[in-house]
């Protein structure tokens, strides 16, 4: 008795899923790259502007995984140096990060943000600090469950 091709098929079909198992997540894409900057900003101390010059990191991260869900990373990192009109010397850290999480249950997506501008020297005025988060959740119809934002801003 011969077996039908399409029986084989399917015999086939079914031995190749039991030995390879579940469904597995689709390979995460990652992008890095790193860029110089420059520019020109307000300072905290009200007077001149800084000029500010050095690297951006970025790194983003983008996944599926085996139910259909997407999973998305973003974040940056920068360091710089700079001066005012005065001489006065700055140094800039800053560091953004923002994921994002969907599938069949909803979505989450928060982004938190957090900035340090140092004045250099003896006396600190001029100093500032940020640091804001951002976050909302979707259910499964698309609607909002929870939406805030915190945020605050200082010169020191």
């Amino acid at each position: 008795m011969h077996a039908k091709p399409t029986a084989l098929a399917a015999l086939a079909a079914l031995l190749l899923a039991a030995v390879l198992g579940p469904a597995r997540p689709a390979a995460a894409e990652t992008l890095s790259t790193r860029v110089p900057f420059s520019f020109t900003g307000p300072s905290c101390s009200g007077g001149e502007p800084i000029t500010i010059e050095g690297t951006l990191h970025v790194v983003r991260r983008d996944e599926a995984d085996a139910a259909g869900g997407t999973h998305r990373g973003f974040s940056y990192n920068i360091h710089g140096q700079g001066t005012d009109a005065s001489g006065v010397k700055y140094v800039l850290v800053a560091r953004q990060s923002s994921a994002d999480n969907a599938g069949a249950g909803g979505a989450t997506w928060t982004n938190t943000i957090a900035d340090v501008l140092i004045r250099q020297g003896e006396s600190h005025p001029g100093d500032g600090q940020t640091h804001v988060t951002l976050h909302l959740t979707e259910n499964a119809n698309g609607e909002v469950t929870a939406n805030f934002e915190n945020g605050r801003g200082v010169c020191l």
